[in-house]
């Protein structure tokens, strides 16, 4: 899954919301933003549950549990990928797109080998 577009031609990276040249030096990197904080919700419900757990009804428990466990899936799934190089440190503009974990990986790949065969003067 996608949120956005990423198109690269005539050795410009086009995303839905700006245009870089990939001539310059310029690295990709996925960052996962929302591990801590489903982590962090996902053991408050597991202690609340631990503590408040003999007041609670079954359905209330597996309610808690599968909420616990739907945090640190989203913190997993949940990624963005970044343009970074020394003009756009820590800018808005440099994430790109927002998309699963993996997908982004995969599209950060492409990116790097697309980026270096420009960078060799077309060569691979």
């Amino acid at each position: 899954m996608l949120l956005g577009t990423i198109d690269v031609r005539g050795g410009y990276l086009h995303s839905h919301k700006a245009s870089f040249s990939l001539l310059h030096e310029i690295h990709f990197v996925v960052r996962q933003p929302f591990i801590a904080p489903g982590v962090a919700i996902a053991s408050f419900l597991t202690s609340f549950t631990l503590v408040f757990g003999d007041l609670m009804h079954l359905f209330e428990l597996g309610v808690f549990v599968c909420l616990a466990t739907l945090m640190v899936a989203a913190g997993l799934l949940v990624a963005r990928l970044e343009l970074i190089n020394k003009e756009l440190h820590r800018a808005e503009t440099s994430t790109l797109v927002w998309g699963t974990y993996w997908h982004l990986n995969r599209i950060r790949r492409d990116l790097a080998n697309s980026a270096s065969s420009k960078n060799a003067g077309g060569r691979s």
